[in-house]
């Protein structure tokens, strides 16, 4: 069950999707073309459960439409059609692979049912892999649910959603879903609970929903949003997940961002005026004018910052910190580059909630162009109860980088960056 507050975020970004008209239309224009594709799929997959078509035909038939006519799903990839190939050139007998096939590839009748079927056809290849019959490079079980999720979908589009990357990293960043990577097919029937029931709660298609998880890491390149909310352990669990490399949802990582050029400002101009710097150990290895921000922070916050132990692991998440003396936070930064300004309100929010006594600043750093859409959050009934409003100053990377060598030429006091921000008056003042 989701609380709320991700109810919120997710409500949040569906009504930011629906405003992206040009997203909107490239999203649409794959649904006839997928329409046609479901339908070839689900003859080409009746033909082969009926014995009307052997193995190798069947996966001479996929690896050839994915790439073609089928290609608006994004099924070629590691995942899709190379893991059909690796199965069928790699398992010595193609009666066993065969029956296993055929065996899992129906639509389950229920939870229960496809949660049994999809364990023991994994169960299988990991059998082959302990006995020795092939070796790990040439089949890798864990890229199962998403090729088995594909075929289910397309026989009840509602029930099966695809094992999309980007919908595994959305929902881990913003909705709980923590893949645990033991067996595989558990987290696929963790992640269609979760996706399921924001589809019901949303009221979208599975495509709509599908489509709103790329929206949302096509807006969060190298900076997912939940990294700073989710925990090492969800963490390094997404990123043991096989990535579907020639899937349509597929992300360029690793490229410098904006996100990352305002935290290493951040970093160099907090460290000139004299304070320790705290980077967020998600972001560490990213580089800036070839530049590590890890090279910045220090390794470990001071174990007494005079907070709730909650807290402090709340703060621990932020993008970036500015510490005096022995355990004085002096500054918070949340970087909002191409995430959500609802959700990073948010995660300051619960902040304020967790320690309303808390006597640091609190600063989103954002673009030029989306000062207004702070403006417009922090006017929210609901963060003006927080008096957020009145604690959350906000001011833009821009501006950040084109003060950056004055603020480190003259200004002495690092609290001197509040002359930078700017607040939103109370409600009943507007």
């Amino acid at each position: 069950m989701l609380q709320d507050n991700q109810l919120d975020s997710w409500k949040s970004f569906r009504y930011e999707m629906m405003q992206d008209g040009a997203f909107m239309k490239e999203r649409l224009a794959k649904h006839p073309d997928r329409q046609i594709a479901v339908k070839e799929m689900k003859e080409c997959l009746a033909k082969y459960l009926a014995d009307n078509m052997s193995t190798d035909d069947f996966r001479s038939i996929f690896q050839k439409k994915t790439a073609a006519e089928w290609a608006k799903f994004g099924l070629a990839g590691f995942s899709g059609a190379m893991f059909l190939n690796m199965l069928v050139n790699n398992i010595p007998s193609q009666d066993d692979i065969t029956r296993q096939l055929r065996a899992v590839l129906p639509v389950p009748t229920d939870a229960h049912d496809g949660l049994r079927r999809l364990r023991r056809f994994t169960d299988y290849l990991y059998q082959l892999l302990e006995n020795g019959v092939v070796v790990k490079r040439r089949l890798q079980p864990e890229r199962a649910p998403f090729f088995i999720s594909a075929w289910w979908h397309v026989q009840n589009l509602q029930e099966w959603p695809i094992y999309y990357t980007s919908s595994r990293r959305s929902l881990s960043a913003e909705a709980g879903y923590v893949p645990q990577n033991e067996r595989p097919a558990d987290d696929y029937f963790a992640f269609r609970d979760i996706f399921l029931e924001l589809t019901k709660v949303l009221g979208l298609t599975t495509w709509e929903m599908e489509h709103l998880c790329v929206w949302y890491e096509e807006r969060k390149i190298d900076h997912i949003q939940g990294e700073s909310s989710l925990g090492m352990a969800a963490k390094s669990a997404l990123e043991s997940v096989p990535d579907d490399e020639l899937a349509e949802d597929n992300l360029s990582d690793h490229k410098p961002t904006a996100h990352v050029e305002a935290q290493f400002n951040l970093a160099r101009v907090g460290q000139k005026l004299g304070c320790k710097i705290w980077i967020a150990s998600n972001d560490r290895s990213k580089v800036w004018n070839g530049k590590r921000l890890g090279d910045f922070t220090i390794d470990a916050l001071p174990s007494y910052l005079g907070i709730d132990p909650q807290v402090q692991r709340t703060v621990e998440l932020i993008d970036v910190l500015w510490l005096k003396g022995a355990n004085q936070v002096i500054a918070a930064f949340e970087v909002e580059h191409s995430t959500s300004i609802y959700s990073g309100l948010l995660r300051m929010s619960d902040l304020v909630a967790l320690s309303p006594n808390i006597s640091f600043p609190l600063y989103i750093v954002t673009s030029n162009g989306r000062m207004k859409d702070v403006r417009k959050q922090l006017a929210r009934p609901t963060f003006q109860l927080l008096e957020l409003h009145k604690r959350c100053g906000f001011f833009s990377y821009e501006d950040l980088a084109d003060q950056a060598e004055s603020i480190m030429k003259w200004v002495k006091d690092p609290r001197e960056i509040d002359r930078m921000a700017e607040y939103v008056s109370d409600i009943s003042n507007d």
